[in-house]
């Protein structure tokens, strides 16, 4: 049976420990104190590609409401595109 860091039976991790090893090391490490690991180690997460500000633009044609996401970097392009829509 595998057991997991914090002692409970952990049927998905494979361990093969013999059983003579463990009893040369229960007398080394026996009076040891266990090493205190963090609960959480912090990490620097990085977007995978640079986020890019969005108009919001929500039209309303009869009971529907269309809602356009269109990049601020494009104005020209997303005023023609409503233009075009609202025609």
């Amino acid at each position: 049976m595998a057991v997991s860091v914090h002692g409970e039976p952990n049927p998905s991790a494979v361990v093969a420990i013999n059983a003579n090893a463990i009893r040369k090391w229960l007398p080394l490490y026996r009076d040891q104190s266990a090493v205190e690991l963090p609960a959480f180690v912090p990490l620097r997460a990085s977007p995978k590609r640079p986020t890019e500000a969005l108009a919001i633009i929500e039209l309303s044609v009869g009971e529907q409401t269309v809602t356009v996401k269109w990049p601020t970097s494009d104005p020209e392009d997303c005023a023609r595109f409503v233009r075009e829509l609202a025609q």
